[in-house]
This record gives C-alpha cells, structure tokens and sequence, in this order.
C-alpha cells in the first residue's frame, strides 16, 4: 500500500468520526441518519434505535389530532373490504387534514401558479395547474412542494372552483411528500377519483339475484290459504304475499312455517295436510286403496264381522251373513 493510499484511508476514518460526532449531538433536533451510517456500528446502532422510535412516537402523535371524517376518511365506494392479509388501500388526506399536519410542524403553504405542468398538458385554457410550496415558519426554509391540476367543468365545476380544486389537490400533495408520516398513512387520489374511476378500483360486489318461489312453495301456500283451520288473518297473509310479482323463496319457506306455528298455536294440534287429517274423504279413499281383501272365502260372520268358521274378521263387515 502506497504512502498516498494511506493517506486517504486515514482521512476516510477521521471523517467517519467526525460525523458520527455530528450526529450524537443532533439527536435533541433533527437526526443526521446520513452521518450516523459513517459512525462506527455502535454508535450507528444507537442513533437509528433513537430514530426509530421518535418515528414510532410521532407517527401515534400524529393519529392522535386527526379525526376520522375531518381530516381524513374513506370517501363513498373507497373504503376497503376485509380481505384478511391482503392489501388495503390508504384513507384519503383531507383538505382540513394537510392544514392541521402543516399547521402541527409550523408550516406555511405558497401556491404559485404551475405554468410547467401546464405546458406538459397542452396549454388548454380549461387547465388550472397550481405548485404549493411549504416553508418553516421559523427558518424560512423550503421543505417541499406539490402540485395540483383541475380542470373547468369537471365534476360541474366553474373556474373559481377549479381554482380552489386545484389549489387543494397541490397542498395535499405537498403535505404527504414533505412530510413521510403523512405518506405512510394517506393518499389523495380517492378523494378526487371520478365514480367510474372508483368503480374500477373498488369493483361493486356482484349481487345475486334472489331465489324465486318454487311451484310445490306455491302450492302449498295456497292450499294453506283455503284452509278452513287455518287462523283467518294468516290465509289473508298468505293471499296478500302470492298475489306479489317476486316472491323469494326464503319469503315463503319463512311464511309456511309462520302459517304452521300459527295452526298449531290456534288447534292445540302440529299442522298436517287437510287431505291427511283423520276424518277427512280424501283421508278414507287412501284407506280404501290400501284395505287388505277378505282373508278368506267363509263370509259366516256374526254381528262383529268375524267369520265364524275361521274366525278371521272381516274389514267393514258389521252384519252376519248366512
């Protein structure tokens, strides 16, 4: 190693020291993180933990003086859906919001008109282009800028509007690249987004229509409604629901089993079908048809039907026969 490199090594590590010097006493105001990352690791390790955590506490200070639907919040269709652990999108930066984060860091704003910006967008006389720069009230220094554009008839608007539109989109702007908190937590572009633009980023969710009624829904509701057991106020209930041009079929699944509770509530007895119920004519053709034939040839019955040669008994039989 020449006498000249040496030299230079030497001069590197003075420096490395000098600026982590630098950076130790700074620590009470604005951290040097540039100048910490010469320091030796210890040192390094020291002032980004400090960083760290006035980062942590100013971020929670700042949540703590803005208030949700003032300051800040999710415009109509923005706010975001709960997809677990997928991403979501940021809360817009209100107008009165960048006004309370600038107002909090002793900051003023400057808007001048932005005759670049307007030259990229073609010279239209319908563009409002505005720059806002901000500037420490206490030192004077620039600390950022941001720019904002409207234009004259959008979302209805005139050119007094626009102007101000124009002047509130640069300041938001400004405020959430000057100050890096402010661009953790918001975004502007919702705020201002058109209702197709909101579409297309936050897609409705498809809705299904509804199930319509089935025709064995229907047809037990009806014959629920004629009914004559059935409490009067229910099977005109139930006449009013079918006479509907749409009827769900959760509607009438929930109707049937209103109309059963009410039978049963009104007879003292569980609802079964008029053609089930015993007595009934329909109730006597089923029996019929299931009646077992005479067991057997004999016919010889006594008073009580039972043949008196086999002593079987005769379904239906009530006279003896000779």
């Amino acid at each position: 190693m020449t006498s000249s490199n040496k030299q230079e090594d030497t001069a590197i590590v003075k420096q490395g020291t000098a600026a982590a010097a630098m950076a130790a006493p700074r620590l009470g105001a604005v951290m040097d993180i540039g100048a910490a990352l010469l320091a030796p690791v210890e040192m390094q390790a020291a002032v980004l933990t400090e960083y760290a955590d006035r980062r942590k506490f100013f971020f929670g200070w700042i949540q703590g003086q803005l208030v949700e639907g003032v300051h800040y919040g999710h415009p109509p269709g923005t706010r975001p859906q709960d997809r677990g652990k997928q991403w979501k999108s940021k809360p817009s930066l209100y107008k009165a919001g960048a006004l309370m984060v600038i107002d909090l860091l002793r900051l003023r704003p400057e808007f001048h008109a932005d005759k670049e910006i307007w030259a990229q967008l073609g010279s239209s006389s319908k563009n409002i282009c505005f720059r806002c720069d901000l500037y420490s009230r206490d030192t004077g220094e620039r600390v950022g800028e941001g720019r904002g554009q409207f234009e004259v008839g959008e979302k209805g608007m005139k050119a007094n509007s626009a102007i101000k539109m124009a002047q509130k989109r640069s300041l938001v702007d400004a405020c959430i690249n000057s100050v890096p908190v402010a661009g953790d937590l918001f975004t502007q572009d919702c705020e201002d987004m058109t209702a197709a633009e909101l579409n297309k980023r936050n897609p409705p969710t498809p809705v299904e229509p509804p199930k319509l009624i089935t025709e064995k829904q229907s047809a037990r509701l009806m014959s629920m409604s004629e009914d004559a057991d059935m409490p009067a106020m229910v099977r005109e209930g139930i006449l009013t629901m079918l006479k509907r041009e749409v009827v769900p079929r959760d509607l009438a699944n929930g109707a049937i089993y209103k109309a059963k509770m009410a039978y049963q509530e009104a007879n003292g007895v569980e609802y079964v079908k008029p053609e089930e119920r015993p007595g009934s004519a329909d109730t006597g053709q089923l029996e019929a048809q299931f009646e077992e034939p005479p067991p057997c040839d004999c016919m010889v019955l006594d008073e009580n039907g039972v043949c008196q040669k086999c002593g079987n008994r005769i379904a239906g039989a009530s006279t003896a026969e000779g």
